[in-house]
């Protein structure tokens, strides 16, 4: 089955920046490095890809709230085997 691509949702550095709550040359660092797709808009012109952004962003375990893993749930802050997964009923 083919898979349908959504078309990207392109801005510029500086609305990228303000959209994810840091400097422009933060943006950069993140293209430089590979972390994130520039995208060439005529000679001078940088696009990225909102959708991309947003995939790089990821929330961080906190001690109030522990990360569970998949089949292991976590009971006053201690894994313990739920049986079967996130699946099972």
């Amino acid at each position: 089955m083919a898979r349908v691509q959504r078309p990207r949702r392109l801005t510029s550095v500086d609305n990228a920046a303000h959209y994810a709550d840091v400097s422009s040359r933060t943006i950069r660092r993140y293209i430089a490095d590979g972390r994130l797709t520039g995208y060439r808009v005529g000679p001078r012109l940088i696009k990225v890809d909102l959708d991309e952004l947003d995939r790089i962003a990821r929330p961080i375990p906190t001690a109030g709230r522990p990360q569970s893993l998949p089949g292991i749930a976590v009971v006053d802050g201690n894994p313990v085997d739920d049986g079967g997964g996130a699946d099972a009923a």
